[in-house]
């Protein structure tokens, strides 16, 4: 008598359980370096604003302009992070095949 595994369904369960594991291991990548990256531009923004509140206390930039550049700077930080929650969205419809058709 053929093993489970030498019949042609558990040679495909064999392969599907396979290719399960190869694309759960690819998520884990992608959601490890999506935390490296959001780890990375969080670290970044504290620098920039600590630069700014440095500067200020030094007597370089008035309170007035530490404020501005600290708006400025939080906008610049939401609009990269909502352009890359975009473009995140957009690659993980694209996935599943349900992007959107170009106009």
């Amino acid at each position: 008598m053929r093993s489970w595994r030498e019949t042609p369904d558990g040679i495909e369960n064999t392969e599907a359980t396979k290719q399960n594991e190869r694309e759960i291991f690819a998520l884990k990548m992608q959601a490890k370096q999506g935390v490296e990256s959001t780890m990375s531009a969080q670290s970044q923004y504290e620098r920039e604003e600590q630069d700014i509140q440095d500067r200020c206390a030094r007597g370089e930039i008035s309170s007035a302009e530490m404020r501005a550049e600290l708006n400025e700077l939080r906008r610049d930080y939401r609009a990269a992070a909502q352009e890359a929650a975009q473009g995140a969205y957009e690659q993980e419809m694209e996935r599943w095949g349900l992007a959107e058709p170009e106009s």
